[in-house]
This record gives structure tokens, sequence and C-alpha cells, in this order.
């Protein structure tokens, strides 16, 4: 009942909300020590699921061992670049070029298998982590933009930044530094999602703004899946919008999923968005995404991610397919 009223600080009204964490004496545990443990991890978990309290349950535990474990293991892989950026085509639809890349970030394990991104980079983003891995991603590009140069390239390169990233204080720096470097063919273009945006709108703003006018640009990436307001849309630097692989793996059996890419494709060309659709697996999507008026695509139709040590040959392989083409045309 207390916590429902609003504090009163220096003439502000603030008002403040509990996550309670429940453990219980003596089916849990019998020592107040380990009681308490479990009711912390319990607290943990339902600041996570925004709920009003948590049971404690053994599975908690184990999944909070396992986060400590990985956590651990990352900063490790930090300090010694343990980790690996890979590149995923971006094709221009209207004639099938290479538009531009995303770098996407790979930890490799003393197995030769990778660490899922998706679960090591949540758990990054809950700490500082994230920011130092964001540093070490603009410092590889920085190094992979030369690469690119000594083979011809002249692409858009793509690189996400989190929630955490937005609040870093020497991000408007880093950025500027990286899209002021010595390259001069290549573009570099910020992913960011809708729920990164919305976590400090006017920090957001101001970052964007002053990277804007350094010559860096801006992707709404995972766009549909989150709940950014179209102000907000019309009123931040964003220069394309990238509609989420959910939308487009069903285009052609749910039409309301049809729907909603066709609406988003008129609202960013009237918006002066060029549209990425991510996720295309066939080629009968994108014939579709191309008569739609979609301007980009990107998926295992076209390639998966790949190392920057076997570019050169994804480069060949196109220019041959391309020459081939070419060929049965006449």
């Amino acid at each position: 009942m207390t916590l429902e009223k609003a504090f009163c600080i220096e003439s502000y009204d603030l008002l403040v909300g509990a996550s309670v964490g429940v453990s219980h004496f003596p089916s849990h545990a019998s020592e107040i020590g380990q009681l308490l443990q479990q009711a912390d991890i319990a607290m943990y978990s339902s600041k996570k699921l925004a709920t009003l309290y948590t049971i404690y349950d053994p599975s908690l535990e184990s999944n909070a061992a396992e986060k400590m474990k990985i956590s651990s293991s990352l900063k490790r892989a930090i300090e010694r670049q343990e980790f690996e950026l890979w590149y995923q085509p971006i094709i221009n639809l209207r004639n099938k070029s290479l538009y531009g890349v995303e770098a996407l970030i790979r930890w490799p394990r003393t197995d030769g298998s990778y660490t899922p991104p998706n679960v090591f980079i949540h758990i990054a983003e809950q700490t500082t982590l994230i920011n130092q891995i964001t540093d070490w991603v603009m410092q590889q590009v920085a190094k992979d933009i030369e690469y690119f140069e000594t083979i011809g390239l002249s692409i858009c390169i793509h690189l996400n930044l989190s929630a955490k990233d937005l609040q870093d204080p020497n991000l408007v720096n880093k950025n500027i530094s990286l899209v002021n470097g010595n390259h001069t063919s290549q573009k570099i273009m910020f992913e960011i999602t809708e729920s990164a945006m919305m976590t400090n709108v006017e920090q957001a703003k101001d970052a964007m703004a002053q990277i804007t006018a350094a010559g860096g640009t801006f992707s709404i990436d995972d766009f549909g899946t989150g709940y950014s307001s179209l102000e907000l849309l019309r009123d931040l630097p964003v220069t394309q919008i990238k509609i989420d692989g959910s939308f487009i793996n069903s285009i052609h059996h749910s039409d309301a999923d049809l729907a909603i890419v066709k609406s988003v494709i008129f609202l960013s060309q009237h918006l002066k968005c060029n549209v990425v659709a991510e996720g295309v697996e066939n080629s009968a999507t994108a014939t579709l995404l191309t008569s739609l008026g979609c301007d980009l695509a990107q998926g295992y139709y076209y390639s998966k991610p790949i190392p920057i040590s076997s570019f050169a040959n994804y480069i060949q392989e196109q220019q041959s397919v391309s020459a081939v083409a070419n060929q049965n045309s006449f």
C-alpha cells in the first residue's frame, strides 16, 4: 500500500515499484543464509519478468549459475579477443548486386563449435560487457574495411548497437572516429532496435543526431517487433527500416503478414527510407518482395554469414553467376 503512493522529491512525484523474491522454510532450505540467497535469486527473476513476486525454484538457480559461468567466460574472451567477425551479404533487389554486409560477432569454442550470439549477447547486455564487445566490433570493422578496399568493394557496412551502447557517454566519439576513419568508399550504417531506442528516447535522439552529423547513418532493426511510435520514427534520423524475418517468412500464406510488409514498405517509401527484408530463404519470397517495391534483402537464400577470409571467394562466385546469367539472356 505504501508504494502505491508517489514519493515527492524536490517537487517531483516519483512512482516506485517492488520486485519480491520468496523462499520457504523448510521446504527450500533450513539455514537463513541459504534462504536469503534463494530469495535473492527469485527476486532477480521477478525483476526480469516484471512480476510482483517470484517463488524460488531450483531451476532458477541452475539458470543463474549458467549465466554466471558464461559471464565469467565472456570477460576472459574480451580480454583475450577470442571473437570473430563474420559478414552476411545484403542484396539490392533491383539489380541483384551486393549493396552491403552486416557485421555479426561469433564466439568460437575450443571444440570448433560456436556459442550462439543470442545466448551471450543477452547476458552481456545486462552488464557493461556489451560496451566492451561493441568497442571490439568497431575496432575490427575498421581493420576489415581496409581488406574490403583491397578487393575493390565499395559497400555499406552495418553494425549493431544495443540499448547499453546508447547510454555510453563515449559512444558518439567512438562512432565518429569510425565514420571519419581513413576509409573513403565504405559507408557505415548503425542498426538499432526499436526497444533500444525506447530505453531513453532523448539520449538516443541526441546521440543519433551527433553521429548523423558526422556522416553515420541509422537503420531500425527488427522493425515490427517493438513498440516505437510513428512520431518517434518521424523525428529520429533514420534512413533505413529492416522488416523482421518473422513477417517475411510467412508472407505467402498469411494475409496479415503480407499486409504488414506492404504497409511497412509504403510507410518507408514516404519517409524516404529504404527497406531491407530480413530472413529471405527462397526465390519466391525474393520475387514477391521485389514486386512489392522492397529495396534490399538479406537471408540464407543469398548467403549465410561468412568469415571475412571467405569473402573474396564469395565475390568471385557471385561474379561467375552474374556472367552466366548475362550470357543466357542473349
